[in-house]
């Protein structure tokens, strides 16, 4: 009996042994485990971090390039990369710049490319300029070594002011007029209105945009235009050229639909209705054009001013320049003329 019992306790010994090594193994692997899970953590975190520092810092560089054209007309390819170093990156803690650079797609003479381009979109859409390219580049390290590089390209528009053949401000009209033949580009950001007196011919042959409403039914005083035998024919091309050279012209109704935005007076809100057809002022001024239908095709457009139907035209603001800064935009009397 007493060999029994002593093999029973050297069992047991073992027995305990193998549980405390197993989990003593349990709790390693969990502390493993753990610490792994702090590291991923942390490194986790700091790629962020150091994610967040790269974008802040294109964002930087896209708003010293603006403070940098706002006070420079024309800044050399130089002073674009300087602005690397000169304001320099932004500060954040643990992070550092291993790369900064703002970099200016130059021609082969060294100066920057400038390319002759129609702004797509935005507030100056439509108007001409020269683009240029500018490629940023940041790269953010974070306290682990970890590196974020991120990169944009920036197209910067150079508008010139004196693009218009008209620049109006406020309200603009033709009506009454001789024979006209108005080769240049018109915009204004007021009402527009467009007549011609009766027996001749007003061509325009460049787009026209107008921010207000296009006015056909009456001239700015608010008589109605055959009242004073403003029933002219108003040419309008097409398309670009259209009146000048091609067959992408139309001649305006004199009578019924006068195919402008609104059906009688404008204003803000228009004293009347809008132009809801058939066909509908959004359709004339937006359709291309063919000789059956004889539509505008984007050609003469308005925008949103008083909630009227939107073909495209926006409220243009455009600097003068005075020296090496912007100064008050213009108004009536001082149009950026051709």
């Amino acid at each position: 009996m007493g060999r029994v019992k002593s093999k029973s306790s050297g069992f047991t010994l073992i027995t305990t042994l193998m549980l405390l090594f197993l989990l003593t193994g349990l709790a390693i692997g969990m502390l493993m485990m753990v610490n792994t899970e702090v590291k991923v953590g942390t490194q986790d975190v700091q790629n962020n971090v150091t994610f967040h520092a790269a974008e802040g810092g294109i964002e930087k560089m896209t708003a010293d390039l603006a403070n940098l054209f706002q006070n420079s007309l024309s800044p050399s390819p130089a002073a674009i990369s300087t602005l690397g170093t000169a304001p320099g990156p932004p500060s954040f803690n643990g992070v550092t710049f291993p790369g900064y650079t703002l970099a200016a797609v130059t021609n082969a003479a060294g100066k920057i490319a400038e390319t002759p381009a129609v702004v797509a979109s935005g507030p100056y859409a439509g108007l001409n300029a020269e683009t240029m390219q500018v490629n940023l580049t940041a790269t953010a390290q974070g306290l682990l070594g970890d590196e974020v590089q991120m990169s944009r390209a920036v197209e910067v528009a150079l508008i010139p002011v004196f693009q218009f053949g008209v620049f109006s401000d406020g309200d603009l009209a033709f009506f009454n007029n001789p024979n006209l033949t108005f080769n240049g580009s018109i915009h204004t950001n007021g009402d527009l209105y467009l007549g011609c007196a009766a027996g001749n011919n007003c061509t325009f042959t460049s787009k026209i945009t107008v921010y207000g409403n296009v006015v056909r039914a009456v001239i700015p005083n608010g008589l109605a235009s055959s009242s004073i035998n403003n029933a002219g024919n108003v040419n309008i091309p097409g398309e670009p050229g259209g009146c000048s050279g091609n067959n992408e012209c139309t001649t305006l109704p004199t009578t019924g639909d006068l195919w402008g935005s609104v059906t009688g007076a404008g204003g803000n809100p228009p004293a009347s209705g809008y132009n809801s057809g058939p066909p509908t002022w959004v359709t004339i001024s937006q359709n291309k054009w063919t000789a059956a239908n004889g539509y505008l095709g984007g050609m003469l457009i308005n925008g949103n001013y008083g909630n009227s139907p939107n073909t495209g035209a926006t409220n243009l603001s455009l600097p003068f320049v005075s020296g090496a800064t912007a100064s008050a935009s213009p108004g009536v009397g001082n149009p950026p003329g051709p």
